[in-house]
């Protein structure tokens, strides 16, 4: 099981951002910032496309390069919106922004049941 590297406030923070506001392509504006902007205006204030070091760099080059080329309407949709703050936890920095003190983190299931023990 892997923990996510940014807290269950932190994802809620990222949900509040998002509400009510446009996703544009290109970075955009404090108001109505891209992407991966919008994760880093709800967690640290600062308008900025860099991909967080709480945010795996696959993951934030992946999100950069398809939300400018996909429709306005794909990009502003609710499944768009939810994959936002989980996209956000998945750097390799689990000291990131939940550090030991999280005392909920949230844990990614495997997708396959383990391997019995040949062993007993």
């Amino acid at each position: 099981m892997t923990m996510s590297t940014i807290t269950r406030a932190d994802e809620k923070k990222i949900r509040d951002y998002l509400r009510g506001r446009h996703i544009p392509a290109g970075l955009g504006t404090r108001k109505e910032a891209c992407s991966v902007a919008a994760i880093n205006l709800a967690l640290t204030g600062e308008l900025t496309a860099r991909i967080p070091d709480w945010m795996s760099p696959v993951v934030g080059r992946f999100i950069l390069g398809v939300q400018d080329d996909m429709p306005d309407k794909m990009r502003n949709s609710p499944r768009w919106r939810r994959l936002l703050p989980l996209a956000a936890g998945t750097g390799r920095d689990p000291e990131g922004r939940t550090g030991a003190a999280d005392p909920n983190p949230r844990m990614a299931q495997p997708c396959h049941p383990p391997r019995p023990d040949p062993t007993g």
